[in-house]
């Protein structure tokens, strides 16, 4: 199949993290289409604070801030642990990889 990438930035997160999981465009393709909000409002219907988080926000961003350093709070638009653990918890389902890694990440 060979590398293709839809952007920039999805390259510069590959190469930096060459032994990184990322199988195919395809899981990226998913994860640059679904939401944070839409997917958190779903899945945890009765937390209010999730009508907080930013609409723009995806899971491929997601992924890019923790590689790149950035702030994840000010991203998601929320900085309230729990839910930042939950959207870690949907990233590493959608990797394929621990939670513990994602964390990771994160604390780099």
């Amino acid at each position: 199949m060979g590398y293709f990438f839809v952007t920039k930035k999805v390259k510069i997160c590959y190469k930096k993290l060459g032994k990184f999981r990322i199988y195919s465009y395809i899981y990226y393709i998913r994860m640059r289409d679904m939401k944070i909000k839409e997917f958190y409002l779903e899945a945890f219907p009765t937390d209010d604070l999730g009508l907080e988080l930013n609409e723009k926000p995806t899971f491929a961003g997601l992924l890019n801030q923790l590689i790149v350093g950035g702030d994840v709070y000010q991203y998601i638009g929320v900085g309230d642990s729990i839910i930042r653990e939950r959207l870690f918890e949907r990233l590493a389902e959608e990797l394929e990889v621990s939670y513990d890694y994602v964390y990771n990440l994160w604390l780099k």
